[in-house]
């Protein structure tokens, strides 16, 4: 019996260093949730080999490390949306990392979850609509990429995404880390339209510090082509926790400063016209009161 010649080669490495050099031999692809790559499979783009990452334990690590007035975290990259979400599910996870535990439970569905890691999310390119994006760079989490080209080099989530497309074809994202001081507060939302795989038209992530020490952190994302880091909408809140005032005058401006995309799920107008909505309600999420929260330290 012939064999089937369109059916894609698997390759299945045990550590980082494998699944790079494996990359960088067969001019390869890699795979993990696959919940973007089998879109072009069904397409017929196939890629001359696939770098199953399954098999990589060291990509899966997720750790959270509390030290004095900081929690450190460490997300592995094949760490699925579900997990984070779960995994987050406790009080500094939703307060601190608040932002990126919200994202993960909401993004797309139940289904899609279970699977889509948080490397393929922020990796893929021609994706505007990934919703872990704005929460990592709004709170200014490092990504570690790994290559032969390059070796092991770390540089802000903000700075990969727009830069991912110059990178060495088998850079690797392995994982992210986050810094979270104990005042920091966080939060996402998401608008989305019921069709097009629940992608969102608009969702944006806020990072305030009530304590009044750093500034806020506003990122929209779907709207344009790259997430947008909202520098005068942040001028507008203060320090410390905003008041309603505040909200509204600074998701204005946000909203404002964005040049919507065309799509199918949505014109660029309309994702403009309503960005102010998400970055309110990110921004109200931040807040203890909203949370049900005893506001005592």
């Amino acid at each position: 019996m012939a064999s089937d010649t369109s059916k894609p080669r698997v390759h299945h490495p045990a550590t980082v260093d494998e699944a790079i050099a494996l990359c960088w031999e067969l001019d390869g692809q890699y795979l993990a949730g696959g919940t973007w790559i089998m879109r072009g499979i069904a397409r017929g783009h196939v890629a001359p080999a696939y770098i199953a990452l399954d098999g990589v334990a060291a990509l899966a690590r997720f750790s959270q490390v509390a030290d004095g007035d900081e929690a450190k975290l460490w997300v592995g990259a094949r760490v699925t949306h579900a997990r984070l979400a779960a995994d987050l599910d406790h009080p500094i996870g939703r307060i601190q990392f608040g932002a990126l535990q919200q994202a993960a439970a909401q993004s797309a569905f139940t289904q899609v979850r279970n699977v889509a890691t948080i490397g393929g999310n922020v990796a893929v390119r021609g994706f505007p609509d990934a919703d872990l994006v704005p929460a990592l760079i709004a709170l200014d989490a490092v990504v570690e990429v790994v290559s032969v080209t390059d070796g092991s080099v770390r540089m802000p989530v903000a700075e990969y995404v727009s830069e991912r497309g110059r990178l060495a074809p088998e850079a690797l994202v392995t994982g992210f880390e986050i810094l979270a001081p104990t005042y920091q507060r966080s939060g996402f939302a998401r608008l989305t339209v019921r069709k097009g795989g629940e992608y969102p038209i608009v969702n944006a992530a806020a990072m305030i510090d009530e304590s009044g020490v750093r500034a806020p952190r506003l990122v929209i994302g779907a709207v344009q082509e790259l997430p947008v880091r909202c520098t005068e909408a942040e001028a507008l809140l203060g320090l410390g926790l905003p008041d309603e005032e505040m909200i509204v005058a600074a998701a204005r401006r946000a909203g404002a400063a964005t040049v919507g995309r065309q799509s199918l799920e949505a014109p660029g107008w309309y994702r403009s016209a309503v960005a102010p909505t998400a970055v309110a309600a990110a921004l109200r999420a931040c807040l203890p009161a909203n949370r049900g929260e005893n506001h005592e330290h």
